[in-house]
């Protein structure tokens, strides 16, 4: 039985019952069976979706992602200089009303990558470096998809520029920077009294030099590896879960599919018909796929789902406007490529095949001729357009 939660109002009891344990577990294995079901019903779409990713991952995220995860883990090793915490500290508390402890799990959010901000903060806040309402807030407002990413594999990746990756990277910092400061701004403040601040981050351990550069490089390629196989991971995992989709839906859900299940397919057809400003709304809203795996830091802030996927959509909004007035204001351009069709050696009907054979033997006769010095000056067309005058003078 679940817990009961009763609501009296003149003399009308209402009672709602909270689902139980049991009940969670129940549907979380029915809706395990429908997948399963779901991926064995169109397994051959699945397996696409699942080569497809596997294709993507190969090509684009490992070889742009993985060496830069090395370096941004290697970086958030070693914890912030005391004196950046006293010179950020007022910044901080005016413009996103967080504590000088959040430093470093803000700067992890925006430059790193998508999980890194709340998964930092969420440790902080067992640790007691921050305060829950710095745990919450961190988790709402700093989901980017920080520089790898948006430089290397959306930029470079995908549209061919390294300069649209950056002005992408700076669209989903400022609307993520915009949305927190506007939530500050306007909240209403539930008492005067300011928060305590919380408190400094520990010493460090008095190690060697050598020692913790050597340690904390190990520490870092281990987390890396385990990073990228975990992206990779759920980048499969929702191809072949959209592949499976679409193929219920006959292909009818595919452009919401694809704008909002996973990132990097987003990103991909935003490429495909050359819109950064899409693919900037997509990256700042990260997708399901993101979503699903925020879910326990979510849980743990205690921030709300559906508040989440709702600031998310805010911060899609502001990164695509960001983008438009990016693209406007500095002289980046979008590469385009045009795709041609395929040689074909033969026309379109019988009678047309037998002309144009017939032509190309023409032509490389009077070559031929030309070369070996027989032919009088004048190409074919002029010589025969003269026949016709004389014949006609004549």
């Amino acid at each position: 039985m679940g817990a009961e939660h009763g609501l009296c109002r003149r003399g009308i009891c209402f009672t709602m019952k909270k689902p139980s344990d049991e009940t969670k577990n129940t549907a979380a294995l029915l809706a395990a069976a429908a997948v399963c079901g779901l991926l064995l019903l169109f397994s051959k779409q699945a397996r696409a979706g699942v080569s497809d990713a596997l294709t993507v991952c190969g090509t684009v995220i490992l070889p742009s992602l993985f060496p830069l995860l090395i370096l941004s883990s290697f970086a958030a090793s070693f914890p912030c200089p005391r004196r950046l915490h006293r010179l950020c500290a007022a910044p901080l508390r005016r413009l996103f009303g967080l504590s000088p402890g959040c430093l470093l799990p803000l700067l992890l959010g925006l430059t790193c990558g998508y999980p890194l901000a709340a998964k930092t903060a969420r440790t902080a806040r067992e640790q007691g470096l921050i305060t829950e309402e710095d745990a919450r807030r961190l988790t709402l407002y700093f989901t980017c998809p920080g520089l790898p990413f948006a430089v290397t594999a959306a930029g470079a990746g995908c549209f061919g520029s390294a300069a649209v990756g950056w002005t992408l990277f700076a669209s989903c910092a400022l609307a993520d920077l915009a949305a927190a400061i506007l939530f500050h701004l306007t909240r209403k403040k539930k008492r005067a009294a300011r928060p305590p601040a919380s408190p400094a981050f520990p010493e460090a351990p008095p190690l060697s030099p050598a020692a913790s550069f050597s340690g904390g490089l190990a520490a870092a390629v281990e987390r890396a590896t385990g990073a990228a196989l975990s992206v990779c991971a759920w980048i499969c995992g929702f191809s072949a879960f959209s592949g499976a989709l679409s193929a219920l839906f006959r292909g009818k859900a595919d452009p919401l599919l694809s704008l909002t299940a996973e990132v990097t397919t987003a990103v991909r057809r935003a490429a495909a018909i050359k819109n950064p400003p899409l693919a900037a709304g997509c990256l700042s809203f990260g997708g399901i796929c993101v979503f699903c795996q925020l879910l326990p830091e979510i849980g743990a802030a205690r921030a709300g789902a559906a508040r989440f996927l709702a600031i998310r959509l805010l911060c899609a909004g502001f990164a695509f406007a960001a983008e438009h007035a990016l693209l406007r204001l500095l002289p980046v351009t979008v590469p385009t490529g045009t795709r041609l069709g395929g040689l074909y050696l033969s026309a379109n009907s019988v009678a047309g095949s037998v002309a144009l054979l017939f032509l190309c033997a023409v032509f490389m006769a009077e070559t031929a001729r030309q070369e070996k010095g027989g032919a009088p000056k004048g190409d074919l067309t002029s010589r025969w357009l003269e026949s016709q005058v004389v014949s006609r003078e004549s």
